[in-house]
């Protein structure tokens, strides 16, 4: 047993080589927070203004990305194919730009309370 971990590097030094995140800077890490919180929250804000009991104001806030493609995406239709690639774009802009709006408020409020963190 002893003979098969000889060549490898003792646990603090393949962090160190290999760094976990120790390596990243505190807004690279801050940033990939941001970017993997976003993807549930476009969902989640996709769905809440998918459904039609939520009145249109609270779906418009929670969702920006509808209001924007329905407002770029979505219009008269003469065929259920044509609707159909309407909506395919209409998910994907919206999905987008739920992303990055909330993609942009997760960064931003994290750097706030990292900023308030170090001036205690």
């Amino acid at each position: 047993m002893h003979q098969r971990t000889k060549g490898l590097l003792p646990r603090s030094e393949f962090s160190i080589q290999y760094g976990k995140f120790s390596s990243l800077s505190a807004r690279t890490k801050t940033l990939l927070l941001a970017g993997f919180l976003s993807i549930p929250c476009a969902w989640l804000s996709v769905s809440i203004a998918d459904n039609t009991s939520v009145p249109d104001w609270l779906r418009y806030v929670f969702s920006p990305g509808t209001m924007l493609a329905t407002c770029l995406v979505m219009g008269p239709t003469h065929s259920l194919q044509e609707m159909l690639g309407q909506l395919k774009h209409w998910t994907i802009l919206a999905l987008l730009t739920n992303m990055v709006f909330y993609g942009m408020l997760i960064f931003g409020l994290a750097m706030v309370f990292s900023a308030r963190k170090r001036s205690n």
